[in-house]
């Protein structure tokens, strides 16, 4: 029977009961991804039973039958000239912004002079994101102007300011809301708080949550610390501005990206939705595009259809994934001064005006680490932001860095796991039949595969993978936006010099998605903070339960002291040389003896690669500074910030050059760039 209000449902999990409850939305899948589930719960479901297939130990499943085809001669004709583009993206939710730059910086380029023709396939039947906020920083959004996918005006008033004291000292609130549904910024707060934390527990008093409802700190001091470093007393909360801090509608910013494409040039590009892309054919000359609204061609294809593409399985088809985010949450009401659980909501739930960009409240759990399937043991991380649409509105995640042994938990047991420990994190009672208040708008759940081979290069002519689909992003992250606006200038520009240059086969598109070291740094960190099962025969022990919160807590002290310049690169999933090399010095000198551990956990082979990234870190960082800036200044033809004499010789150099070997020195002066870090500019 249906349990009535406010009694226990026991037939049904909470996680079943809240999601059920959650109408379902239209989400867009890629042009290759399944169509949405019925529901929210039937959602979960689907993509549990995927999770579990790659934890199965097969890797990942390759397509029925080849995606990709190559064939020999020409192309044929695919319908007439209306169908047919120099690119077509596979994609839209976030290939709509590629197409959008390309179409910006391909005029003039295409064939006789014209611009370049450019096609958007999408499968869902309407082009947009989830109503849920994208969470992005003011550099990635301008980011998206430079390109001229957004205009300047579009980040004027919320994105540039927040309310002041009326005294203009900027003192005033903490956060900004616009409910307008038709402005692209819908909050802007002033910072997000980062902390590792092992033991931080509620103490309830007669009136709600004592101590400002902060729970104990870490370690066996009790001293309460503001935001800063505490230098390993007390709670770390480390409040950063400028990161994450603005909620951005996606329906609003790709509806402003499809109005730049389909106005660009002279009205041939195209968005296709409701079209789903079958398979590619590529030819000498093009690719046909198999699509479920019949045949059409290109010069080039961009797969910008996720990690779960059906080109990119095929590609890494049997390939288990190096490591795995999984990702679960909601956005929920109840939060806020108006909450009927006020009195029991932590302070940040409470004033529902800041972010939290990482953070742990406790020690990693061994629950999934018992018996003989064993998962090992895992830290869960937190993520949260307050809305713009109402300020009883907030966002919460709740992230582990797995691998994909079969012990690992399922997400609907991730969120099991949610729901009692938001109320430790929060102060919020999400089962009904306890207290009243919360309500999910939405929920969230993932798996990100990734893969230490990344980006991933083109394995055919005439194929680009681009977004999360290459692996562009950070192992540490979830992918999406950030990752790709990062690199959007660098990737349309890219692709238009290929067409350009005709430099189309796999090696010349193998440069757009080069090796970078920075990005390959990073796996040790992701390995880091992964423990793995134990296993007798290679020695794989499970390290002590506050090893991750150790370690990240000592290397976030030492950013704090490092400022801004080590700081906020990192936030950002950016690896430099000088600041990750002056934060493993400092790490070693204040606390020499967990040097030990961390080699013994992440093991010696991992570590010796991880050297050999970081001593190209070096070498591309020398390589920009003294060949990759003039290569790149020489062959844009901007004018030089280097003494008249210098710049002629580089730019003689440059006039000898033909298309192709301009394209492909200036993919080596990007990889140079991008992979020491140095595009980052604060």
């Amino acid at each position: 029977r249906a349990a009535a209000a406010g009694e226990p449902d026991e037939s049904r999990s909470l996680t079943q009961q809240i999601l059920e409850g959650i109408a379902p939305e239209a989400e867009a899948g890629g042009a290759g991804g399944a169509r949405a589930a019925p529901n929210v719960w039937a959602a979960l479901q689907g993509a549990d039973k995927a999770w579990e297939a790659l934890r199965s130990g097969k890797g990942l499943p390759a397509p029925k039958e080849p995606f990709v085809r190559e064939l020999d001669g020409p192309s044929p004709a695919a319908g007439g000239p209306d169908l047919e583009f120099d690119v077509v993206v596979c994609g839209g939710t976030l290939g709509v912004f590629i197409a959008a730059a390309l179409a910006k910086k391909g005029l003039g380029q295409g064939p006789d002079g014209g611009a370049l023709r450019v096609a958007v396939v999408e499968r869902a039947p309407e082009l947009r994101g989830r109503a849920q906020e994208w969470n992005l920083s003011m550099k990635e959004l301008e980011e998206l102007v430079a390109v001229g996918v957004l205009e300047d005006e579009d980040l004027a008033g919320l994105a540039r300011s927040l309310p002041t004291n009326g005294e203009g000292n900027g003192e005033g609130e903490m956060i900004a809301r616009d409910p307008d549904p038709a402005k692209l910024i819908a909050a802007h707060f002033k910072c997000v708080r980062a902390g590792y934390n092992s033991a931080e527990r509620a103490r309830l008093g007669k009136e709600g949550y004592e101590g400002g409802g902060y729970g104990v700190p870490i370690n066996s001091d009790t001293k309460e610390l503001g935001g800063g470093a505490t230098g390993g007393r007390g709670k770390q909360e480390l409040l950063v501005d400028g990161v994450l801090n603005l909620g951005v509608r996606p329906d609003v910013a790709i509806q402003k990206a499809r109005k730049v494409l389909e106005g660009a040039g002279d009205g041939g590009n195209r968005v296709l939705v409701d079209t789903g892309v079958e398979g590619l054919d590529v030819y000498r000359d093009g690719v046909l595009l198999r699509t479920s609204q019949g045949p059409m061609t290109a010069r080039l294809v961009i797969d910008c259809m996720g990690h779960a593409s059906p080109a990119v399985r095929q590609v890494r088809a049997g390939q288990r994934p190096d490591g795995v985010c999984v990702v679960v949450g909601t956005c929920a009401s109840g939060f806020g001064p108006g909450s009927p659980q006020a009195t029991h909501l932590r302070p940040q739930a409470l004033a529902n005006n800041l972010g939290d960009l990482i953070y742990t409240n406790e020690d990693m759990t061994n629950k999934y680490n018992v018996g003989p399937n064993a998962g090992g043991a895992q830290q869960y991380f937190w993520e949260a932001f307050p809305c713009g649409a109402s300020e009883d509105l907030r966002t919460t995640y709740l992230f582990t860095y797995l691998d994909a042994s079969p012990g690992r938990p399922s997400l609907t047991q991730c969120f099991e796991d949610y729901w009692p420990m938001l109320k430790t994190y929060q102060g919020i009672e999400a089962d009904p039949s306890k207290a009243s208040g919360f309500e999910a708008k939405r929920a969230l759940f993932a798996f990100f595969p990734t893969f230490r081979e990344s980006p991933l290069p083109s394995t055919f002519d005439r194929v680009l993978h681009a977004g999360d689909a290459s692996g562009i992003q950070s192992p540490l992250s979830f992918g999406g936006f950030g990752a790709l606006a990062r690199h959007l200038d660098r990737i349309s520009g890219a692709v238009v010099e290929a067409l350009e240059a005709e430099a189309l086969d796999k090696k010349a598109l193998s440069g757009i998605n080069p090796y970078m070291p920075n990005l390959a740094a990073t796996w040790m960190f992701q390995r880091s903070m992964t423990a793995r099962p134990e296993d007798a025969q290679t020695g794989e022990r499970t390290p002590n339960a506050d090893f991750v919160n150790r370690l990240l807590r000592t290397n976030f002290d030492i950013m704090n002291d490092l400022g801004r310049e080590v700081m906020m690169p990192f936030l950002q999933d950016v690896v430099q040389f000088r600041g990750l090399g002056l934060t493993l010095l400092q790490a070693t000198a204040r606390d020499p003896l967990f040097i030990p551990q961390i080699l013994l956990h992440v093991g010696l082979p991992s570590v010796a690669e991880w050297v050999g990234h970081f001593g190209m870190m070096g070498l591309y960082t020398l390589l920009h500074e003294t060949v990759g800036r003039h290569v790149l200044a020489a062959t844009s033809g901007a004018p030089s910030s280097d003494p008249p004499s210098s710049s002629g010789l580089w730019e003689d150099w440059a006039a000898g050059l033909s298309p192709r070997e301009r394209f492909e020195w200036r993919r080596r002066a990007e990889a140079w760039e991008f992979g020491a870090g140095l595009d980052y500019k604060l």
